[in-house]
């Protein structure tokens, strides 16, 4: 029982390696580099470029065909015709003439007059007069 004990209270150097089951899994903390096996030979070619940060440009030999992230932007050919959202802004010649509908924004002619829906957005051309209290109003209110 006394033998036990001593190995339980021995204090532990965290800088001494202790042998490992190849069973067990230890945390590696990946800040801290890792001595390297002594058979283990690395070969390190200087011309080669370090391993860039998250942040840099990598150049890409466009050449080869990769696999694309869903959520990565793909060039499209524009002579190609696609399908278009409802709510998608969609540029129109001048001399088209545009429907206007639900959620579609119209940009119209200062003086020309045109009834507004509840859906459509109407843009305020200039400054929108709003009443205002002033320190004179508030005072005709003071004195009735």
């Amino acid at each position: 029982m006394k033998r036990q004990d001593e190995s339980e209270s021995m204090p532990v150097d965290e800088n001494e390696s202790m042998p490992l089951d190849e069973n067990e899994s230890v945390p590696v903390n990946e800040s801290e580099s890792m001595p390297l096996d002594e058979n283990e030979s690395v070969p390190v070619d200087e011309s080669e470029s370090m391993p860039l940060d998250e942040n840099e440009s990598v150049p890409v030999d466009e050449s080869e065909s990769m696999p694309l992230d869903e959520n990565e932007f793909v060039p499209v050919d524009e002579s190609e015709s696609m399908p278009v959202d409802e709510n998608e802004f969609v540029p129109v010649e001048e001399n088209e003439p545009m429907p206007v509908g639900g959620n579609e924004f119209m940009p119209t002619d200062e003086n020309e007059s045109m009834p507004v829906g509840e859906s459509e957005f109407m843009p305020v051309v200039g400054s929108v007069s709003m009443p205002v209290a002033t320190s004179n109003m508030v005072r005709k209110e003071v004195l009735m």
